[in-house]
């Protein structure tokens, strides 16, 4: 690391110059016992799987139910469409999941609400 030339001290002193720090042990340091829980903003708790093929439907709809469980969400919602491969099997998926407790059909099938067993 280089030195400081005699321009970039001055600066810098009358940058810091009234600021004062205290690096006293006074105030304890946050652990992860003592952190505020932050729940993750980015969820929705609706999943569109138009134009997903069937496989990344499955794991799509699978990974969010997980996430949801470990948010701690009791509801979501699951877009599927009311044709095709995905909208036949989506019931099948849901009832065999194990977080899933409750599926009711929307829309003639075209969304399924989803609500999750508790922690």
């Amino acid at each position: 690391m280089r030195e400081l030339t005699d321009t970039e001290r001055k600066l810098w002193d009358d940058f810091t110059k009234g600021v004062k720090l205290n690096l006293s042990d006074s105030v304890p340091l946050p652990t992860l016992a003592t952190r505020p829980q932050v729940q993750d903003i980015s969820f929705s708790p609706v999943l569109d799987l138009h134009n997903y093929t069937i496989q990344k439907a499955y794991e799509a709809s699978s990974d969010h139910l997980e996430q949801a469980f470990y948010l701690g969400i009791k509801k979501v919602q699951h877009i599927t469409g009311k044709s095709g491969q995905i909208s036949q099997e989506f019931e099948t998926w849901a009832s065999l999941h194990p977080r899933v407790r409750k599926i009711k059909k929307q829309n003639d099938g075209g969304a399924w609400l989803l609500w999750l067993k508790r922690k």
